[in-house]
């Protein structure tokens, strides 16, 4: 009886791993490997909210220990939170399947993002630029599955756009 509740699950786990293969995840969470170069950490969440559209909501924190002219050392502190919403299709063809979170989008985004940057002098410290920033904007771009072996290893984000800022910094580098 043991025996054949075994083979019973192993077979069902298979149908169930067979399908899970074929199944588009919904909930995504990125990371920007290339932002450690510039020690940023920058992490993302992207929601599928149905077969055309997502929405993405992220953040970054960053810290660098900058060598100024004469030898001056500064710290620049910061950190940004971003939203976006896209729209995902199929050039030529009308929606017949999911297609998001694969293939090709359009985009709107929203960001905030906060500066704090220290000049250090002997054992005092002066503000350089201390504040915020509001942007948003419009996006297109391509995002797709790296596969190896057929499987899904990493999900590549290639895009661009374009958008505005307001910025209200101060310090002595603000104007």
């Amino acid at each position: 009886m043991k025996s054949k509740l075994l083979i019973i699950f192993l077979l069902l786990s298979s149908i169930t791993l067979i399908q899970a293969q074929n199944f588009k995840p919904t909930r995504i969470v990125k990371v920007d490997p290339l932002a450690l170069f510039v020690s940023t950490i920058s992490l993302r969440l992207e929601q599928v909210l149905n077969g055309e559209y997502s929405i993405q909501a992220g953040g970054s924190i960053t810290t660098q220990e900058v060598t100024m002219w004469e030898g001056l050392q500064g710290r620049a502190m910061g950190y940004t939170v971003n939203m976006q919403l896209r729209r995902y299709f199929v050039p030529g063809y009308e929606m017949i399947q999911q297609v998001a979170p694969e293939g090709v989008y359009i985009g709107a985004w929203a960001k905030y993002e906060h500066l704090d940057a220290k000049l250090r002098i002997g054992d005092d410290q002066a503000d350089m630029l201390n504040g915020a920033a509001y942007s948003g904007g419009v996006m297109a771009g391509c995002q797709f599955w790296i596969k190896f072996k057929k499987q899904d290893i990493a999900l590549l984000d290639a895009f661009m756009g374009g958008g505005f800022k307001v910025a209200d910094y101060s310090g002595r580098f603000s104007e």
